[in-house]
């Protein structure tokens, strides 16, 4: 493009190219006038701050950075000679706030809400591609800005739409707590880990790591001018693609590198064999893939909530998602986001589903789903997030090795003291344990197996405290359930304490008492160390045989 307008003002009188710094082929009646589309730029401003400082609390100063950052972002994205990666244009923003919320002293938090909310709006950034590409192909300006205007305020309903659509039949996108998930979000993961590790007080990622980084970012600028300088145009090909490479980092799946193979591959063939027909018919279909994808989707992802997707009635694997899904017809619940049920399981009831025999196969799963009910194993070790923390590292969801979800709260305390705060708590003054209640399936994981697990992995026999935390709130307790949990507590307790602490000349001093009120803490305390990996986690919690 820069080319193309350096010779066209080669072309002209001296006297018409000082009239403009930059000359514009464009008619004048196709243009867009300064006063609309400063209008609407300055209405995006205006409603970003308000959205901005009403929703999310941001000052009005930090608004600016933002409106300012994404203008400059816009504005590098249109003087660069191909479209800006949105991914990067966000990322570099994210690195911009981290300093920022650093320099304010912002927790955590904070700083990682800051994080998101500046590579968010970054990708403003992206409808100048749109604008770039529509110069090239030169489409009408005024018609491209009439386009986007139209499409910018339907997108405001379509894409929140489809984030519930997307997030109630995949819940692994808004939960931590799966390792895996079947609808996989690499570019938001990557602008999670950028917003914990510019947050963090400590960087949580190996220095090799970090080495690593910065080298290959070297690399890539290197290999830029190695390309332009000393390689040979015909040979440009040859030369690494480090965008490419940098894709496949933050993918964890094969399919999107599997599928730009094998079009790339038609796409080579077919354009050795028709040149013409690739250039009129190639890149149309190409768009027709994406689309297709995207809307297939989007009904994958309608089909998957009532429980009719492909997952249910197709050929997809149990094995492979280690997961079934929820069959309304039958009025039986195979998935549960919090819990597995065994793909042998899935497996006979697709089988009887598949033959017809309904009744069969309802009764089949009624009777194998009763026995395989949840439990409630209530635990205090100590600070809660240590223990949430080894026990889902040991047992992890994603597994099936029987914890079916967690959560951390108070419990344990006084009975006028009604949903106590984590402040409340530390002073005492309720009486309240930092507990992890645990939700497990007893057919794969036993009550017994978990309570010495309980007890290796913190230290039973000092009172009221853990490693340097004292004080009421981290004594070690276990808060039964039935009359059966407590008599199973009693026997292991007395076996632990015969095996491995009467030696040591130790006596356990942990409770044991019937569960009564459960006040669940706050949100941030839930999955804590998952969240912030270099957060404090007592010295004691770990495997101690």
């Amino acid at each position: 493009m820069v080319s193309s307008v350096s010779e066209k003002l080669q072309k002209l009188p001296l006297s018409d190219r000082t009239k403009d710094e930059f000359f514009d082929p464009v008619p004048e009646d196709e243009r867009v006038p300064l006063w609309m589309w400063g209008s609407v730029l300055l209405a995006s401003i205006l409603i970003s701050c308000v959205v901005m400082g009403v929703q999310f609390g941001q000052n009005l100063r930090t608004n600016k950075y933002h409106s300012s950052n994404r203008n400059r972002l816009a504005q590098i994205s249109l003087r660069r000679g191909r479209g800006p990666n949105v991914l990067k244009s966000g990322n570099a923003s994210q690195l911009v706030f981290g300093g920022i919320g650093k320099g304010n002293n912002y927790s955590p938090k904070q700083n990682e809400l800051l994080n998101s909310l500046s590579g968010m709006l970054a990708l403003a950034a992206d409808m100048t591609v749109d604008l770039k590409a529509a110069h090239l192909l030169r489409s009408s300006p005024k018609a491209v800005f009439y386009a986007q205007l139209c499409g910018a305020i339907v997108s405001i309903f379509i894409s929140s739409s489809v984030y519930v659509v997307f997030s109630s039949a995949y819940p692994c996108i808004n939960s931590l707590s799966y390792e895996t998930c079947s609808f996989p979000i690499p570019d938001v993961q990557a602008w999670r880990a950028i917003a914990v590790a510019v947050s963090s007080s400590t960087l949580p990622i190996l220095r090799s790591s970090g080495y690593t980084a910065i080298g290959l970012g070297f690399a890539s600028i290197l290999s830029v001018v190695v390309k332009y300088k000393l390689v040979p145009p015909k040979y440009h090909a040859f030369v690494p693609n480090f965008n490419a490479m940098g894709i496949a980092f933050i993918m964890n799946v094969s399919t999107y590198p599997l599928a730009m193979f094998f079009r790339s591959t038609v796409a080579f063939f077919w354009r050795r064999a028709s040149a013409h027909n690739y250039q009129m018919y190639c890149f149309a279909i190409a768009t027709g893939f994406i689309a297709g994808e995207g809307l297939g989707g989007i009904v994958t992802a309608i089909l998957t909530i009532p429980g009719v997707s492909g997952a249910t009635y197709g050929t997809t694997s149990p094995e492979a998602s280690s997961h079934c899904v929820r069959l309304a017809r039958h009025e039986i619940i195979l998935y549960d986001r919090h819990r597995s049920i065994s793909a042998s399981l899935c497996n006979e009831f697709r089988y009887r589903s598949r033959r017809h025999d309904e009744r069969n196969a309802k009764e089949l799963m009624s009777v194998k789903l009763a026995s395989q009910q949840p439990e409630i194993a209530t635990f205090a070790a100590g600070c809660f997030w240590g223990v949430e923390h080894i026990f889902l590292k040991h047992y992890p969801p994603s597994q099936n090795k029987g914890i079916l979800k967690t959560a951390v709260g108070y419990t344990g305390g006084k009975d006028s003291s009604l949903n106590p705060s984590y402040q409340q708590v530390c002073t005492g003054s309720t009486n309240h344990a930092e507990a992890l209640r645990i939700e497990f399936d007893p057919s794969i994981v036993r009550y017994d197996e978990l309570i010495e697990f309980f007890y290796r992995t913190h230290d039973p026999t000092t009172v009221n405290r853990q490693g340097a935390d004292t004080g009421t709130q981290y004594r070690s307790a276990i808060f039964t359930h039935s009359p059966e949990q407590a008599s199973i507590a009693k026997r292991v307790t007395e076996e632990v304490q015969a095996k491995h602490f009467t030696p040591k000349e130790k006596k356990i001093v942990t409770e044991i008492l019937q569960a009564g009120p459960w006040y669940d803490a706050e949100d941030y305390h839930q999955l804590y160390l998952f969240q912030n990996p270099q957060g404090y986690q007592c010295p004691t919690h770990k495997l101690h045989w």
